[in-house]
Parts: structure tokens; C-alpha cells; sequence
């Protein structure tokens, strides 16, 4: 697989990983007043006692972004390992 094609699907796949891992609650057990969202890292957080509130932390989503970019990345190269045996 050519190495454009190869960071291209890294960087599509980890963008919709981090905006589905946006759906995924990550709500410590003791927190009361806001639920967490993002995995590994939260980056969206929704306080409940004002509920159209929504706040996106920059840091995390460019964090999770990276992770899940490298994690696809390195899938790709497993599965290319892979195919080449």
C-alpha cells in the first residue's frame, strides 16, 4: 500500500473514531453536574445543570485525534505485514 494512501486512511479513520468515541460517556464515578465524553482522553463535556451546555476541550480532541490516528496506522501496517507473509 502506498504510504499517501496509508496516511490518508489514518487520518479518515482515526477522525471518525474520535467523533464516535464523542458518543461514549467516560463520566467518573464521583462526578455530579457534568457528563464526559471521548475516549481515550474526554473532550466534550455537557453540564446537567445547564443542559444546552456543551464544551469541547481542544487539547483532548487533538490528543484523542492523534491516538486514534496512530492506532489506525499501525492496524494498517499489521494487516500489510500480514498480507505480505
Amino acid at each position: 500500500m502506498k504510504q499517501e494512501i496509508k496516511f490518508g486512511t489514518s487520518i479518515v479513520g482515526g477522525v471518525v473514531i474520535t467523533m464516535l468515541t464523542g458518543l461514549v460517556s467516560s463520566t467518573s464515578k464521583g462526578l455530579v453536574g457534568a457528563v464526559w465524553y471521548g475516549y481515550p482522553l474526554n473532550w466534550v463535556n455537557k453540564l446537567i445543570t445547564y443542559p444546552t451546555a456543551w464544551r469541547i476541550q481542544l487539547g483532548g480532541l487533538v490528543v484523542d485525534l492523534v491516538f486514534w490516528f496512530v492506532v489506525v496506522l499501525i492496524a494498517l501496517m499489521v494487516v500489510e505485514r500480514l498480507k505480505g507473509k
